[in-house]
């Protein structure tokens, strides 16, 4: 069996409609040629079965950049994150204007309602109208996997540098947007999660293919040689990637000639 990993925003999802379609109908001929496949995603695995359902079809699923993995069997593996940084993180918030969330037995919590000064992606102004503000008295009642920072495009590098400096112990913080940093358990990212799955079905890197556009991406880029990146991916993250494409229909191609 040879096995698929995409990531979902920007890859098997892109934002051309048109795109997406074609992904849709070469991840279906693939899965019908008895292939595995699974979404690797910064999402967290709540949301794992609309994602499904709006390509058609069940496979694993890596969410949280890793901090969470559910196997089409329905078993899953959660590795969780120190609930202490959130008292952490709200030193940095008097330096930049950023709101961070996160989800914890399933419902969303944020950390202010009055930070969050721009509008990137209108859908995600909820995060300061709806989701209720996490207690920093009761911190470790919260079973928490990733937390996401949303910043200014402008200082996203900027925050993720200090925080990088600053925790480089314990966490592993990536970006997977122009406007989030992303912190999760050390060395919990996408490619662990892969490598979970590998030991779960006995699979070897050679008949593992992974596509991603993000920085998020990389360490799969990184740990299998059989990759591809996205046309759409920022200058910095093609840049660790030794194979390019326009969609994942395309990539597919180049890789199964």
């Amino acid at each position: 069996m040879k096995y698929l990993v995409c990531d979902w925003d920007g890859t098997l999802y892109p934002s051309d409609p048109n795109g997406f379609e074609a992904n849709i109908h070469a991840l279906h001929a693939w899965c019908n040629q008895g292939n595995g496949f699974a979404i690797a995603s910064s999402r967290e695995i709540e949301g794992a079965d609309d994602l499904f359902d709006q390509i058609g079809l069940k496979g694993d699923f890596i969410g949280s950049n890793g901090g969470q993995i559910r196997l089409l069997d329905g078993r899953t593996k959660i590795y969780p994150l120190d609930p202490n940084i959130l008292s952490l993180l709200r030193n940095y918030q008097d330096r930049f204007d950023f709101t961070f969330q996160f989800m914890s037995q399933g419902k969303f919590y944020g950390s202010d309602h009055h930070h969050f000064p721009y509008i990137h992606n209108p859908s995600r102004m909820h995060i300061q109208k709806d989701h209720p503000i996490f207690d920093l008295n009761h911190i470790l009642d919260y079973r928490i996997t990733q937390i996401k920072i949303l910043v200014e495009p402008n200082d996203r590098d900027g925050l993720k540098k200090i925080l990088t400096d600053h925790f480089k112990d314990g966490y592993t913080i990536t970006t997977s947007d122009i406007d989030m940093v992303d912190i999760t358990g050390n060395h919990v990212n996408k490619a662990h999660g892969i490598e979970v799955i590998m030991d779960a079905y006995g699979l070897t890197k050679a008949s593992v293919f992974v596509c991603g556009d993000g920085e998020n991406d990389i360490c799969m880029f990184e740990s299998f040689p059989n990759h591809c990146v996205m046309d759409s991916a920022e200058t910095t993250v093609k840049s660790f990637a030794k194979h390019h494409a326009t969609n994942v229909a395309a990539a597919l191609q180049k890789w199964m000639r």
